[in-house]
């Protein structure tokens, strides 16, 4: 299980990692027409779960020494791996669409068909969404119970 010390400064790099997800995602809804609203879906789950985790790793920064005490520890790093499994996969879309195949490529096949090509397609796409959701939520509910452990502890002071 991660140190409180090297987790907080993953759960930020995975925020930073987001968030420059949805600088790209945006880049395409401005160039291509009809990937709009699907783009709008994911950098929004992005940007929310982006969010959440940045003030996650700022919470768990603050209380790094309690929170390894806490028998919900675990729940962090499994949750946490969930999530950064649905970030890498956007990431790697998002490269995978950047890549050249060099003079063979077809002229018409622009950055947002290759990202959801090297997504797995509209249903994968569904499928990521959907987990970025679930990953959201279960984020957000760990922000909560660290949220309310500090008050506990400020409460016996």
């Amino acid at each position: 299980m991660a140190e409180p010390v090297g987790f907080a400064a993953s759960i930020l790099t995975l925020a930073s990692t987001g968030i420059q997800s949805i600088t790209v995602l945006y880049r395409f809804k401005n160039a291509y027409t009809g990937a709009e609203s699907q783009i709008e879906n994911i950098a929004g789950a992005l940007s929310v779960t982006s969010a959440i985790l940045l003030e996650l790793g700022h919470s768990v920064a603050k209380s790094q020494a309690d929170l390894q005490k806490l028998e919900r520890w675990g729940l962090f790093s499994s949750t946490f791996e969930h999530c950064k499994k649905n970030f890498d996969v956007i990431d790697t879309a998002i490269k995978l669409s950047r890549k050249s195949h060099g003079a063979n490529e077809k002229k018409e096949v622009n950055r947002w068909e290759k990202f959801k090509w090297a997504i797995g397609g509209q249903d994968r796409i569904a499928q990521v969404l959907r987990n970025l959701e679930t990953s959201k939520e279960n984020l957000h509910m760990l922000l909560e119970v660290s949220n309310f452990d500090t008050l506990r502890r400020i409460e016996k002071l």
